[in-house]
């Protein structure tokens, strides 16, 4: 149980960080569209 639940936290943490990373990717790619 204590094994899955480990599991589980570092899965969300790595969509927490993909997400984070794809919406500084948005951001740039906005800014880039708007003043390139």
């Amino acid at each position: 149980m204590i094994n899955k639940e480990k599991e589980l936290r570092k899965f969300i943490e790595f969509c927490l960080i993909t997400a984070g990373l794809l919406l500084i990717l948005a951001i740039v790619l906005a800014f880039v569209n708007n003043y390139g």
